[in-house]
């Protein structure tokens, strides 16, 4: 079974589009002097890759992209984008993560 390439755009406009969705949520417009950092897991990694250069997220003021079971200094001055799969490993790691919180918001978003 093929995967044409019009399927393949289909899918990197979808991850795009929802990728913009995340990256102009109102929860993250920037505020005076807070930053944003989004954690990502392999997968959605991959995702963000192939929709957006480096270049392009920094310019969506996303100063810092990390993954999620990464250790983290603490930064209470920058708000985070979690954007994983819903796995359970994920959901774990979210809640150890927000247990001992090192940035100032989180937002959570699942890829499907």
């Amino acid at each position: 079974n093929k995967i044409n390439h019009t399927q393949t755009m289909d899918a990197i406009a979808q991850s795009r589009s929802y990728i913009d969705k995340i990256v102009g949520h109102k929860a993250l417009r920037k505020d005076s002097n807070v930053g944003k950092v989004m954690l990502l897991d392999e997968y959605t990694t991959q995702v963000l890759a192939n929709v957006y250069s480096q270049t392009q997220i920094l310019e969506k003021e996303f100063y810092l992209i990390e993954q999620l079971n990464a250790t983290h200094e603490p930064m209470p001055h920058l708000k985070a984008a979690v954007y994983v799969r819903p796995t359970a490993a994920n959901i774990e790691i979210i809640i150890r993560e927000i247990s001992q919180p090192k940035f100032k918001e989180y937002h959570i978003f699942f890829s499907n």
